[in-house]
């Protein structure tokens, strides 16, 4: 969609989230924007946004679902909780019989004389976090006919670190994060296909032997964001763009990944090597129409 250019000159933020808000990007990834990105966004000539909900079952299979049922389906989640414990209800226990819930979003900025430079922005949160048999998660995007800026590359991941009393009440909470470096960092191509991501670990919950938690992590959430140009910059096109998410249910090690499309079907992961168990892979796409600018 189109939007209204901003002056870099006296940013006004809020006005900035607000506008975000309006195209209906979520309040939490609103949030969590740096001022250097919003003021990205507000020097772009255009933005893409596209959002997708996924509940992923106790057997790992991860399945797109409207925002009303994902929304459904945490509120159904909090209902187990004990309504007198306020403590507990803002520590949603990974229970492996039960849904996870996650939103994926994908934002993509063009910039106005820049010979078809555009950035991705993708993130994902954790609505309901995943079971506690966690290991490394993977989080990027692709586009169609365009070359990455490997010096762009960067991403984080998020969440709440909960420290609990031998009750299992929550004594402190503290906001953590996990920068990605280099080595978390992996392009891949496929065809027509560029893309990057980044991986990071998926914090792991701690628990007593009686089944009462030590630590808790909970809002667990993860973003990455890297500069593309299109390779034919001068004509007018249409470019498919994915976001992906990898989440990795079972096992030892594997080695950075990112999950692309070719044409209209997945072509599965790159580079992905499980010593043992499992991973789902989660996809959200959008054809972009390109025009010179």
């Amino acid at each position: 969609m189109e939007k209204t250019t901003l002056s870099s000159d006296n940013v006004d933020y809020d006005a900035i989230r607000k506008e975000l808000a309006a195209i209906g990007i979520s309040q939490q990834t609103i949030d969590d924007m740096e001022d250097w990105y919003l003021l990205e966004y507000a020097q772009s000539s255009s933005i893409v946004y596209s959002s997708g909900y996924y509940k992923i079952d106790s057997s790992g299979t991860a399945t797109s679902i409207s925002e009303q049922a994902a929304l459904q389906g945490v509120a159904m989640a909090k209902e187990k909780l004990s309504a007198e414990d306020e403590t507990a209800q803002t520590n949603i226990s990974p229970i492996q019989d039960e849904n996870d819930f996650l939103r994926l979003e994908l934002v993509i900025n063009f910039f106005p004389g820049k010979n078809g430079l555009f950035s991705h922005r993708s993130e994902a949160t954790w609505l309901i976090p995943p079971t506690n048999l966690r290991g490394n998660d993977y989080i990027g995007s692709s586009a169609q006919l365009s070359a990455i800026i490997d010096s762009t590359r960067a991403g984080w991941a998020q969440y709440k670190k909960n420290s609990h009393d031998t009750a299992g009440g929550i004594i402190s909470t503290t906001e953590e994060t996990y920068n990605f470096t280099n080595k978390n960092f992996q392009n891949a191509e496929n065809g027509t296909f560029s893309g990057s991501a980044g991986y990071f670990p998926l914090p792991k919950d701690t628990y007593h032997q009686g089944g009462t938690p030590t630590k808790t992590y909970t809002n667990i959430r993860a973003a990455y964001y890297f500069q593309a140009k299109v390779i034919n910059y001068t004509q007018p096109q249409n470019l498919k763009m994915t976001a992906s998410y990898l989440h990795q249910v079972f096992g030892i090690s594997i080695t950075p990944s990112l999950v692309i499309e070719n044409g209209t079907k997945v072509s599965g992961s790159i580079g992905v090597s499980l010593a043992t168990g499992y991973s789902r892979e989660l996809n959200l796409s959008e054809v972009v129409a390109y025009t010179p600018s």
